[in-house]
């Protein structure tokens, strides 16, 4: 009887502590579902990236067609900040200098009503919900999530600090 209550107990106190870290880690999450991994670059291939983060594990990423362009001039060494989305795509890379502090943070959101998209010009409009129309020129890793977005849906775009979208969500 006491090692059955014994072992509820620790079951207990093992599921209480899972659900604490959980919610510490959701607090943490902004809303978008875009987390930030800070860290040194330890290798660059074609299609991979590795960061020792700055708590200490090292992490790989598969690096998207768009994002290629960017990370060919990483080197191992580099201090980066990678900005992930919710599916933990790298939709924007920072490197020690360029680091926005959370206090100068350029990048923003702006939600409206889907326009239209050109493929070709790789070009956005949207009308924003002060009624007035924008345009914005759409990276790559963006784009690619353009195609399933319907004329009138809702959608947030994430503008980085080139005034390009990095990245979507809604529709």
């Amino acid at each position: 009887m006491k090692k059955g209550l014994l072992k509820g107990f620790l079951v207990l106190a093992m599921v209480a502590q899972l659900f604490y870290a959980g919610q510490a880690m959701a607090d943490d999450e902004p809303a978008s579902g875009h987390r930030e991994v800070s860290g040194t670059i330890e290798k660059v291939e074609s299609d991979l990236i590795s960061v020792k983060t700055d708590e200490g594990t090292t992490r790989t990423f598969t690096i998207r067609e768009g994002k290629r362009e960017e990370v060919r001039s990483l080197k191992p060494g580099d201090k980066v900040l990678l900005e992930m989305d919710e599916g933990n795509q790298i939709v924007d890379i920072h490197r020690e200098g360029a680091i926005i502090t959370e206090g100068d943070h350029r990048h923003r959101s702006i939600a409206g009503t889907f326009k239209m998209f050109s493929r070709t010009d790789k070009k956005i409009i949207i009308e924003s919900n002060d009624g007035g129309t924008e345009s914005f020129l759409v990276k790559d890793s963006a784009a690619s999530k353009l195609g399933s977005i319907r004329e009138g849906a809702q959608v947030t775009l994430e503008i980085d600090e080139q005034n390009r979208v990095m990245d979507v969500h809604g529709g």
